[in-house]
């Protein structure tokens, strides 16, 4: 019984693993992976988007395209914006005027007024990492092959060396920076050297072996990171990898009001309106 219980969740992995691979392996689903990791370099994809809205994809997938060129860019350049928001228009209906609108009173579609602070925030959190390997990881970036989560280095500045010592890059990230511990006795300015001293800890108690294995240690703290809003599943990948690794001294819950994704997040802002002309 146990042999055929190993075959079939053998069986039942594969079958998983060739449906995710005709997903991966499309042509059409490595234009758009390429058209994001070359918004997050820098690069400018105005071109791929106008392509997208004339092969009048769903209307969720070029939003998501924009909303990602306009973030990273802190905008588009109005010419741009304008025309762009006119082709959306022509194509999709008058409809989608509405959440236009939402998008660009939420900051996620709007045009250009200031220079970006992407580029600085890319590098001094290392969220682009050119040379992972998904065979091999020993990065968070793998989740993406390249890009890693911005609240899960987030969650490593926490662990080590601490929000206390990071909290100039973290003042990089736009909106409020709220940095509080609430523990009684614990002095924050000294949360870096405490956990450094943890991880070492807990990095020579696993190297430690025994018949040749790595002895499990069942005594580490938990570590809850709580997503207000929602969280996608590259974040529930990456943070399940960081709290594997040897030198992490927490086992970390991942706790949320939402699972999400890009589409998701945009649709609930969408406006939804009827189109009487249709009828």
């Amino acid at each position: 019984p146990q042999m055929q219980q190993a075959m079939k969740s053998l069986s039942n992995h594969i079958n998983i693993t060739q449906r995710i691979s005709r997903t991966t392996m499309d042509r059409a689903f490595r234009s758009r992976w390429h058209a994001e990791r070359s918004m997050l370099e820098g690069e400018l994809k105005l071109d791929y988007i106008e392509e997208c809205i004339s092969k009048q994809e769903p209307l969720m997938r070029v939003l998501c395209l924009l909303c990602l060129q306009s973030l990273v860019g802190n905008g588009i350049k109005p010419a741009q914006y304008d025309m762009i928001r006119r082709d959306i228009v022509h194509t999709y209906g008058y409809e989608v005027i509405f959440t236009l609108d939402n998008l660009e009173r939420l900051g996620f579609f709007k045009k250009k007024e200031s220079s970006s602070s992407w580029p600085t925030l890319r590098k001094a959190f290392r969220l682009i990492d050119e040379e992972v390997n998904p065979g091999n990881p020993t990065d968070i970036a793998y989740v993406t092959s390249g890009y890693a989560p911005l609240s899960v280095r987030l969650v490593q500045l926490a662990i080590s060396p601490g929000w206390s010592a990071g909290l100039e890059r973290m003042k990089m990230i736009p909106g409020v920076t709220i940095c509080e511990v609430r523990q009684p006795g614990f002095d924050p300015t000294k949360r870096g050297r405490h956990l450094q001293r943890t991880s070492k800890h807990h990095a020579k108690a696993v190297s430690d072996t025994e018949n040749g294995t790595k002895v499990e240690i069942k005594d580490r703290k938990k570590m809850v990171v709580f997503f207000t809003g929602g969280v996608t599943y590259a974040e529930i990948s990456a943070l399940r990898f960081l709290s594997k690794q040897d030198d992490c001294p927490f086992e970390i819950i991942i706790a949320t009001t939402k699972l999400i994704n890009g589409c998701s997040l945009l649709k609930s802002v969408a406006h939804t309106l009827d189109n009487t002309f249709e009828r």
